[in-house]
């Protein structure tokens, strides 16, 4: 058994910026559905059977099951990610199921404080493979940005604006 864990948040449904020739970028969501999807048809060819267990999760929610015929797989929309816990959960989640191994699919965007246990040793080695390209857009935005069309040397300035999530 390989367990494969995607990260499931806001983050991974960005797309990155344009590829070369101009094509449209697809989202982290989409390439690791992709890698997901290639993965699995590699080992279908071999004659020794997998048993590949699809997981999503960001650690604050609870791990989801899914597969890759499912008949729609839902972008993430989840806020924040917790890495530490969601390997913890993934341990919860695989003892005494026989998992050689896990590999976690993430963009490596932790934004929520870590819970997690770190504990990794029932559920084999684990692995991360990254995608996304760490410079793409960011997930946070500055709106509604007010200042004074003008101002002196000495004065006091205001400046109001709020900070809002892409999604």
């Amino acid at each position: 058994r390989l367990a494969l864990v995607f990260e499931d948040s806001g983050s991974m449904s960005l797309p990155d910026a344009v590829e070369a020739g101009g094509r449209k970028a697809v989202s982290r969501w989409t390439q690791a559905l992709g890698w997901a999807a290639a993965l699995d048809s590699v080992f279908a060819d071999r004659t020794q059977e997998l048993d590949i267990l699809l997981l999503r999760g960001n650690g604050h929610e609870p791990l989801r099951e899914f597969r890759l015929t499912d008949p729609v797989i839902p972008d993430p929309s989840h806020h924040g990610t917790d890495l530490g816990a969601l390997v913890g959960q993934v341990h919860d989640r695989l003892a005494g199921r026989g998992a050689r191994a896990t590999v976690l699919v993430s963009d490596g965007q932790e934004t929520g404080r870590s819970t997690g246990t770190g504990r990794v040793g029932a559920t084999g080695p684990v692995h991360v493979v990254g995608v996304g390209d760490p410079d793409g857009p960011a997930d946070r935005m500055i709106k509604d940005l007010r200042y004074p069309d003008a101002a002196y040397a000495g004065d006091e300035v205001v400046i109001e604006f709020a900070v809002d999530h892409r999604f």
